[in-house]
């Protein structure tokens, strides 16, 4: 028969031969650290009275109470700070433990193959910040303007601009995106001011050539039927082989490109890079991430993976906003 609980700091039994539950001694742990069952049951997202009824069950389990009702709030009796101490040093030891083993599972090299543009544009800038979230992980970027097979190459995992069609490989969809006619701030001046779409024919154009065919919505064409403007006279310009180097060209003045806002965030942050005409149309493909079905035991790539949909997932955010977000190392 359970003998009364033991006030005095003592247990009032025989020492318990099993460990009580995590949850009881977790939340013990939160509500001797806060002195308040309230505020202890708002950080474990519980109720007051579930974690009244945790403490009850964990002091009946113990023999021994482990708080005292003052006029100025809770206390904690002597065997209460005991096993306070106790809970603490173990959650501890697992924190440590758990990073430990996540290290160890981390460790090693994650080859990721993307295209020029992104890589040079978007990915390279973010990097640093997964660097210092996953030290343990060696990213190998590998930049090619062909697409690699991750079906039959060494390469672990790859980040592609396309319909969302990859037969036999894992795939997670990462961020759509948007184009928008952009120049620099001298270039507008000079030919400026463009009152109407038909303006922007009288300017140098910039063309990202693949986009003539590649189905990806993100040239001249497929802007002006989104605007619903007439295509004539918007043929000519200068033709480019790589995103990138379109941005680069139209930051520089010479003329007007179609650019994707995920590409040329840092662009239009700094200042280099001005919209020649506010609205932006929806492109046809998509970025995802694809990696082998046999791959996703990896813990890299899961890590990776993750680290990238929540990076899409603000740079969408912001690009919806058509107000570029800036990335610092650490940043969330």
């Amino acid at each position: 028969m359970m003998g009364p609980l033991d006030r005095s700091g003592g247990m009032g039994g025989a020492s318990p031969r099993r460990l009580p539950p995590l949850d009881s001694l977790r939340t013990f742990e939160v509500a001797a650290r806060r002195l308040s069952f309230t505020e202890a049951a708002a950080e474990l997202c519980v109720t007051q009275s579930a974690v009244s009824q945790r403490i009850k069950s964990l002091e009946l389990e113990l023999r021994a109470a482990l708080f005292e009702r003052t006029p100025r709030g809770l206390r904690l009796t002597r065997c209460g700070e005991e096993l306070a101490r106790g809970v603490r040093e173990g959650i501890a030891y697992f924190a440590t433990a758990v990073a430990n083993v996540h290290a160890r599972g981390l460790a090693g090299s994650l080859d990721i193959t993307a295209l020029p543009s992104f890589a040079s544009l978007w990915l390279l800038p973010r990097l640093a910040d997964f660097a210092e979230i996953n030290p343990e992980v060696e990213i190998r970027l590998h930049v090619d303007a062909t697409p690699v097979d991750l079906r039959t190459s060494d390469i672990d995992a790859a980040i592609r601009f396309g319909g969302g069609h990859y037969p036999g490989l894992a795939i997670t969809r990462l961020m759509g995106d948007w184009v928008i006619p952009a120049c620099s701030p001298a270039l507008l001046a000079r030919f400026g001011p463009v009152s109407r779409i038909a303006d922007l024919a009288r300017m140098p154009l910039l063309h990202d050539a693949p986009t003539a065919t590649d189905g990806s919505g993100s040239g001249w064409p497929h802007w002006l039927a989104h605007v619903r403007h007439n295509p004539q006279g918007f043929a000519a310009g200068v033709r480019v082989s790589q995103a990138n180097l379109v941005i680069e060209a139209a930051a520089r003045g010479l003329g007007v490109a179609l650019v994707r806002r995920s590409l040329a965030e840092e662009e239009f942050v700094t200042g280099r890079l001005v919209p020649a005409w506010p609205r932006a149309a929806p492109t046809a493909y998509s970025y995802y991430f694809l990696c082998r079905r046999d791959a996703l035991s990896n813990p890299r790539i899961f890590a990776f993976r993750d680290w990238l949909v929540a990076q899409c997932a603000e740079s969408e955010r912001s690009v919806r906003k058509g107000s570029p977000a800036r990335r610092e190392p650490g940043s969330p």
